[in-house]
């Protein structure tokens, strides 16, 4: 690889806080910057900086490769207690105990996740959904149900004042506005709440390629990575 001269002088006549600062940005830099870098660093002995660019290039390749499927770690500290995995999209089995409470599963739930996005070139927003059917006891179904009836009703009603309050303040065409304006802004703010279930198990996120799920029991997580490793 052929490093233009004029990158590696300007890293010659940097400080080393310069230099420090610059590998805070590696993964930005063109590759013959980064090899000018690491190499002007190696000649000063600046191992701090060395460790900085040792991370960043393990991001890459973490970035490269994409996620690691089916391991089963620590949810964020939204979810205390909880456990998180990534499993590529496509038709999957699940263990056939309930998530929630570890009885037999003899109902379906579904488990989604649901996006508002706006096309390029187009004024219309669309609805992405992506769901699976999930085994649950009917007793963890039956609760979950009413769990998700309460946040929908409290949702409502708290959209529906607000229409009316704008509606008084503003005039009627703003007033109806208000419950489509509140879908768009609030809409992460709705799937966070409806997170809030009693299911042991929540699809948190989703692209073309992947899809990444939270789950009560470590057990159940397991031996869902065991049942669809070998079908990915």
């Amino acid at each position: 690889m052929t490093i233009h001269v004029d990158v590696r002088l300007r890293y010659r006549n940097s400080s080393d806080a310069e230099l420090q600062e610059i590998a805070l940005a590696y993964k930005d830099l063109m590759p013959d910057a980064q090899q000018a870098l690491q190499t002007e660093m190696n000649a000063r002995g600046m191992q701090e900086g060395v460790r900085t660019i040792q991370v960043a290039e393990a991001e890459l390749l973490a970035e490269a490769s994409g996620p690691e499927y089916f391991v089963v770690g620590n949810a964020d500290e939204s979810m205390p207690g909880w456990f998180q995995l990534v499993a590529p999209i496509g038709d999957m089995v699940f263990p056939d105990f309930c998530p929630s409470c570890g009885k037999p599963a003899d109902a379906l739930y579904p488990v989604a996740n649901a996006y508002l996005s706006k096309p390029m070139l187009s004024t219309v927003a669309k609805f992405e959904q992506l769901q699976y059917q999930v085994p649950h006891c009917r007793a963890c179904r039956s609760l979950i149900m009413r769990g998700g009836l309460q946040n929908l009703l409290i949702i409502l009603a708290a959209v529906a004042s607000l229409s009316v309050v704008v509606g008084l303040w503003l005039g009627l065409r703003v007033g109806m506005a208000v419950p489509v304006i509140c879908l768009f802004l609030l809409f992460n703010k709705i799937r966070a709440l409806a997170r809030r279930s009693h299911s042991g198990i929540v699809m948190l996120d989703y692209d073309d390629s992947s899809v990444s799920f939270a789950l009560k029991d470590r057990n159940y997580a397991e031996r869902f990575c065991e049942m669809n490793k070998g079908r990915s």
